[in-house]
């Protein structure tokens, strides 16, 4: 579940995308010059979206009161080949129209 709190009154059209990211991902990696370091680190991964590519519609056009909160649940299929703890769920919300990011939060998976 996640739940978006508004501390503000607005009308601006938000979406909410929610990620999984895997950090500390061991693979090869092509660097600028060509070369292949074959056990690059790599962080921040994207693992799957749980939200629609754009996110989700918090409002269209409605006015959001200050102090009303939004609640949204995604599911998830916990692939085996991931390393769940180094995986984090991360949320953000964004301006549709302008695609500005207005709040993001992280919590990592155990």
């Amino acid at each position: 579940f996640v739940k978006v709190s508004y501390l503000k009154e607005t009308a601006r059209p938000l979406r909410l995308s929610v990620v999984l990211l895997e950090d500390s991902i061991v693979s090869a990696q092509k660097q600028p010059d060509m070369s292949i370091i074959t056990d690059y680190v790599h962080q921040h991964m994207l693992r799957i979206n749980l939200s629609p590519l754009e996110g989700s519609v918090l409002n269209t056009g409605n006015t959001l009161e200050a102090g009303s909160s939004d609640i949204r649940a995604y599911a998830l299929w916990r692939n085996p080949v991931w390393h769940w703890k180094h995986c984090q769920i991360v949320a953000f919300v964004t301006d549709a129209e302008t695609e500005e990011v207005l709040q993001v939060e992280n919590y990592k998976l155990r």
